[in-house]
C-alpha cells in the first residue's frame, strides 16, 4: 500500500512550498519541508496514533491531548443547546406567523 501511494506521488507533481501555521508542539517532519505543532491548552499528550516516519493524510489525527474526552463533550453539550435553541426559534417563528395570519384574517 505505501509503495503504491509513493508511486502515485512521484507521477504527481509538487506544488510550490507554502509556509503553514500549525498550533502545537513538536515536530513534524514531511518530506517536503518541517511543521512545527503546537496544541492551544495545556496538558499531556494521552494517547498517539502515528509512528515514526509513517504516511499521514492532511486533517488526520495524530494524537490526543489527556483533556480530549472533556473538550468533546464540551463541544457535544454546545451542540446540543445549539440544536435546542434553533428548535425553539423555529417554534417562536412559526408560532408568530400563524398568531400575524390570524390577524391578518380578522381585519
Amino acid at each position: 500500500m505505501l509503495q503504491v501511494r509513493r508511486e502515485a506521488r512521484e507521477q504527481v507533481p509538487l506544488p510550490s512550498l507554502q509556509k503553514l501555521k500549525v498550533a502545537a508542539l513538536g515536530r513534524v517532519e514531511p518530506a517536503s519541508c518541517v511543521i512545527e505543532v503546537a496544541v492551544s491548552n495545556s496538558g499531556r499528550l494521552e494517547q498517539l496514533l502515528v509512528s515514526k516516519e509513517e504516511t499521514v493524510e492532511a486533517e488526520q489525527a495524530l494524537a490526543y491531548m489527556d483533556a480530549y474526552r472533556v473538550r468533546k463533550a464540551e463541544r457535544d453539550y454546545a451542540a446540543s443547546l445549539l440544536f435546542k435553541a434553533r428548535a425553539e426559534l423555529a417554534a417562536r417563528t412559526a408560532l408568530g406567523s400563524a398568531q400575524l395570519e390570524e390577524a391578518i384574517t380578522h381585519i
